[in-house]
């Protein structure tokens, strides 16, 4: 089929930003061998504005998208976030194609009031929603609860091409890593303070954009992560059911033992599969247990590998994005389907 996925493709990062949940989806179905058109709204608004500012070029922007549609006759709409793209753009794109399908995917937590006023003005003009939090909070911000539907964070074989759980553990450059912007304000930033007090002269602990040290992209990300025996999944805030940053497929995508707070339900997928904690001292003692055991945390962390390339790969998840937009019945046994 023909599709045209507009999002933010992050062009302008000039190849910093390639673990985005939007370059997975694309490399997904195209994998699924559909024809598919990338259509950048943040970019093409810079691009047709004035000095290219891109603020003046918003309504440009929306025109484009429309010109886009309509050239390439798409079967589906893929959106992001796509915050330029108003919805009486979308309304006027399904007017010229009157068999069009719209499907809208967000990523962001749905505890950011911003984010969730987003979705729920979103929801009546595409046909189906895709989150990557579960549960009623979820489910409320449709006009139809039926078209609201959890996705995991796709894992993608072209990124996540790292094994860490085949590594012994002196062929690391670190024993634990975080990596992510901690304000004081965030929960994370004393978790952390705490972390890095007392494992100090236990391990090497590097946290990336935390305490003053920079954060790390691109390449430099890969390399990180490449060196990571054993990573933390810390969310701005825990305890949306099933939510977590996409930071969980790049961890366990390449092998990391990741821990994750249970808050969030997470155990439904990855039990036996990453090292859950409730509070800083469970966490405390389950990292120096895995740091002393390596053959579990090979395990452990060969499991999560394993089980998120298969079930939670690119093109799975882009699968399930068609399955559901177009009601297709699911040939897929999707872990996720009744979440």
């Amino acid at each position: 089929m023909r599709i045209v996925q507009a999002g933010h493709f992050q062009l302008r990062k000039y190849g910093k930003g390639q673990v985005s949940t939007e370059l997975k989806l694309f490399n997904g179905f195209v994998r699924l061998k559909h024809n598919v058109q990338i259509f950048s709204e943040r970019d093409t608004a810079a691009y047709e504005a004035p000095f290219g500012w891109r603020d003046l070029g918003r309504g440009k922007a929306n025109r484009r998208l429309v010109e886009t549609c309509e050239n390439f006759q798409p079967q589906l709409l893929m959106l992001g976030h796509c915050d330029i793209i108003r919805n009486k753009t979308l309304a006027e794109i399904r007017r010229r194609l009157p068999d069009l399908r719209i499907a809208y995917r967000n990523v962001d937590p749905l505890f950011r009031e911003t984010n969730a006023a987003r979705i729920k003005a979103r929801a009546p003009y595409v046909d189906h929603v895709f989150l990557t939090t579960a549960g009623e909070a979820a489910k409320a911000l449709g006009d139809d609860p039926a078209k609201i539907s959890y996705m995991p964070n796709p894992v993608d074989a072209s990124v996540e091409v790292f094994n860490n759980s085949q590594k012994a553990a002196g062929d690391f450059d670190r024993d634990l890593f975080f990596a992510g912007r901690v304000n004081p304000d965030l929960p994370r930033f004393d978790l952390l303070r705490r972390l890095t007090g007392e494992l100090a002269n236990e391990l090497r602990f590097d946290t990336f954009g935390f305490d003053g040290a920079p954060t790390v992209w691109g390449l430099d990300y890969d390399r990180a992560l490449e060196g990571s025996k054993m990573a933390l999944n810390l969310n701005r805030q825990e305890g949306d059911w099933l939510y977590s940053s996409a930071r969980v497929g790049q961890l366990m995508g390449n092998g990391i033992l990741s821990f994750i707070h249970r808050s969030g339900g997470l155990e439904l997928f990855f039990q036996d599969k990453a090292v859950f904690f409730d509070s800083p001292d469970e966490l405390l003692e389950k990292i120096r247990h895995y740091h002393d055991h390596d053959d579990e945390r090979r395990q452990l962390a060969s499991a999560g590998h394993t089980y998120v390339h298969a079930e939670m790969s690119s093109e799975r998840v882009a699968q399930f994005v068609i399955d559901r937009t177009f009601g297709n019945p699911e040939g897929n046994d999707y872990s996720w389907s009744a979440s």
